[in-house]
């Protein structure tokens, strides 16, 4: 685990090693800001696997007795003693006879001085492999995610429409059939999750302490909690799939229920056997009887309410987390295979905020929509909360673990659904790119905090 400010040492950029007489090129080292020193602490907190391919040349290796300095002017001089000081946020230090690396952190960067970062996997071809699996660990994620959420979508609504409409035995079987056939190419969806990563991160020369290393993927920063949620030891490429995969399925079942609270209580009325069921684990169910509102307005307004919530969840939640996942595609590219260009940072930072105030342009029109088609009034919207309408009354717990105590109104709810939204693609990308937190830091930016 890191330092209580997160960011990582490891082992050096190979031309920064040379003997006393020579001098590193400024496209090799990474051009930082001075806004924090950073030394080598004496008991190291991170530690990363060594990476054979951290020599320039097959004649050459690191050594403890020779280190950089690294300055704000982008230029690397190798001196012959064995001291090493830093000004970067962040920055390497040269290795230990032990072949281990430590991590110091930093304070975070001003959005006016982001520079290059200087954490990257040493060998260009190991680090070009690690941006393309990088890469599919949130493409393959993401359309996951929207996977389940659509299938969930489109598996409820059939059952709530019979609800809403007597609950009749005939309505409900057909639409427990139809619910059955969605859940059970979630499993075809998971094989494309795996198929998609493996493919992208089983290329030579990329290795599994790659994927693992601080300075590639960092999936060691994951194992503690692989191990305590799901029983997994990270040891291959598989077991680190597998960890995401179940992650990413809990949490999308997460957001549906959080917009769907009747879920599981329609897929049990409408007898969907136990063998799909367990395709959906991390789904509670909150009780119920398969009630219906009696009154025909209500009932259009709480089949209204519930398309607008699946459906504009389902299409904020694949917008936040491609903008959020190009964000760190670009700063991840500084760290890896840009690290000579000195305005990378800088470039990606304005990218990213732009594409961010387009999200919060997309999350406004969501809270809108749910304002207009979920209760324009409050005995509308109290109607839509009860039992028998949508069960909105079930989030109230896990609205006022987000600042949101028991929403009273069809815009209060908004506001716990959208901050909902936020942390759990937060969670999301925790898992999808471990280095996410840092590498935004480096933009200027920061992920949601203050989540349950």
């Amino acid at each position: 685990t890191a330092t209580p400010t997160p960011t990582a040492t490891a082992t050096p950029i190979p031309t920064a090693t040379a003997t006393p007489a020579r001098t590193a090129t400024p496209t090799t080292t990474a051009t930082v800001t001075a806004s924090a020193t950073a030394t080598a602490t004496p008991t190291p907190t991170a530690t990363a696997t060594p990476i054979p391919t951290a020599t320039a040349t097959p004649a050459r290796t690191a050594t403890p007795t020779t280190t950089a300095t690294v300055t704000a002017s982008a230029t690397a001089t190798a001196t012959p003693t064995p001291t090493a000081t830093a000004t970067p946020i962040p920055t390497a230090t040269a290795a230990t006879p032990s072949g281990t690396a430590t991590a110091t952190a930093s304070a975070p960067l001003p959005t006016a001085s982001a520079t290059p970062l200087a954490l990257g996997l040493p060998d260009p071809e190991a680090a070009s492999g690690a941006r393309r699996c990088q890469s599919a660990f949130e493409r393959a994620g993401s359309a996951f995610v929207a996977h389940k959420l659509g299938a969930l979508a489109r598996c409820t609504s059939p059952i709530l429409r019979c609800l809403q409409s007597g609950g009749s035995a005939v309505c409900l079987e057909k639409a427990g059939a139809r619910c059955r056939t969605r859940l059970a190419r979630l499993t075809g969806a998971r094989a494309k999750l795996d198929a998609a990563i493996v493919r992208a991160c089983s290329k030579r020369p990329l290795a599994i302490d790659h994927v693992r290393n601080v300075l590639g993927l960092n999936f060691d920063d994951r194992a503690a909690d692989c191990r305590t949620r799901f029983g997994l030891e990270l040891s291959d490429l598989g077991s680190i799939v597998n960890c995401v995969a179940r992650q990413h399925g809990c949490i999308a079942e997460r957001i549906f229920q959080h917009h769907v609270p009747r879920a599981k209580e329609m897929l049990r009325v409408a007898r969907v056997d136990d063998a799909a069921l367990a395709e959906l684990p991390c789904l509670p169910d909150f009780g119920g009887t398969g009630a219906g509102l009696t009154d025909a307005s209500d009932t259009r307004a709480a089949l209204r309410c519930h398309a607008t919530l699946t459906a504009g969840g389902l299409r904020l939640t694949r917008r936040r987390l491609a903008t959020l996942d190009r964000c760190v595609d670009a700063a991840f590219a500084c760290v890896q295979t840009r690290r000579d260009d000195a305005g990378c940072v800088g470039a990606a930072g304005i990218t990213c905020r732009k594409a961010l105030a387009r999200l919060a342009a997309a999350a406004d029109k969501a809270r809108t929509a749910i304002v207009a088609r979920c209760g324009d009034d409050a005995v509308t919207y109290q109607r839509l909360r009860s039992p028998a309408g949508l069960g909105l009354t079930a989030v109230d717990p896990s609205c006022a673990a987000l600042g949101h105590p028991a929403p009273d109104s069809a815009a209060a709810y908004a506001a716990c659904a959208l901050r909902h939204h936020e942390c759990a693609a937060r969670d999301l990308l925790d898992y999808e790119a471990p280095r996410a937190r840092d590498l935004l830091q480096a933009l200027g930016l920061t992920l949601p905090a203050g989540c349950p």
